[in-house]
């Protein structure tokens, strides 16, 4: 189970990142909780994909 933090403020509805913008930094906790910002690969190709079960 991986758990995210809370963005402190959100975007208004319908704002968001242009394609090819820089993301902004945050932190998740993986499977073994380890903390891992997407800072931990700046300079790297990275793909991150987002998913949510719901049951």
């Amino acid at each position: 189970m991986v758990e995210t933090t809370p963005e402190p403020d959100p975007l208004p509805e319908g704002e968001g990142l242009a394609i090819g913008a820089t993301a902004p930094d945050f932190s998740l906790s993986d499977a073994d909780g380890n903390i891992v910002s997407l800072s931990d690969y700046a300079g790297q190709k990275l793909a991150i994909a987002f998913f949510a079960t719901y049951g």
